[in-house]
Order: C-alpha cells, then structure tokens, then sequence
C-alpha cells in the first residue's frame, strides 16, 4: 500500500512538471510572436545613425537570442529525453529501488524545467542583448 501511495504521488508529481514545461514552451512561442509583431518599429530606428540606431541593433540582437533560444530548448530536450528513456528501461527491466527510480524521474523532470527557464539567460549572455 505504502509503495502505491508513493508511486501515485510521484506520478501526479512528474505530471504537475511536465504541465510546467508545456507552459514555459507555450509562454516562449508567445514571447516570439510578440516579438515579431513590432518588427516594423525597431526596423525604422536603424535608419537613423545617431543614438536611435541601437534600439534597432539591440532589437536585432535580441531576435537572435531568441531564435537560439529555441536551438537551447530542442538540444535540452533531446538530452533529457535520452535520459528519460533510460530511466523508464532501466524501470521497466528491474523490481529494486522503484521509489528511488521514480524520484529519479521526478529529479530529472524538475531540471529539465530549470534547464528551459535558464536557454533564455544563456542565449542572451551568447548575443550580448539586453
């Protein structure tokens, strides 16, 4: 009984995660299209060769740190995936430790959600957009 309490909470707990992720990837698609939606304005300011142009350049620069930003969340995703494949054979193939494997799960769910809310920070460090 104790080990189906423990597997139904960690299960609500990973799924509670997952939902997260789902969220954090929908807000960076909206972040885009916002994004995208002004282009007219920052496009007009590097016209201008005077302090007015690096709001054009910054724009530019900020663009690109979210298109790689996307690149960030596919390799992090690729990775975590191969880890959650092998966490769920190694599952699947053995009845030992099946608490330890599902916190295991768990774990690696919740740095899978720090990993994507971090592509942000680093991809804009990479462009040097503020």
């Amino acid at each position: 009984m104790t080990v189906w309490f423990i597997s139904l909470i960690v299960h609500l707990g990973v799924m509670i995660l997952i939902v997260a992720i789902v969220i954090t990837l929908a807000s960076r698609i909206i972040e885009v299209f916002m994004y995208l939606s002004i282009a007219p304005i920052p496009m007009a300011t590097m016209m201008d060769s005077g302090e007015w142009a690096s709001i054009g350049k910054n724009w530019v620069k900020q663009l690109l740190a979210l298109s790689f930003q996307g690149f960030f969340i596919v390799v992090a995703l690729g990775i975590f995936k191969t880890l959650f494949s092998n966490m769920i054979a190694s599952l699947n193939s053995s009845k030992d430790g099946v608490i330890m494997q599902m916190a295991m799960l768990m774990g690696y769910t919740a740095a899978l959600i720090f990993t994507i809310l971090r592509t942000g920070a680093i991809s804009k460090s990479v462009f040097n957009a503020h």
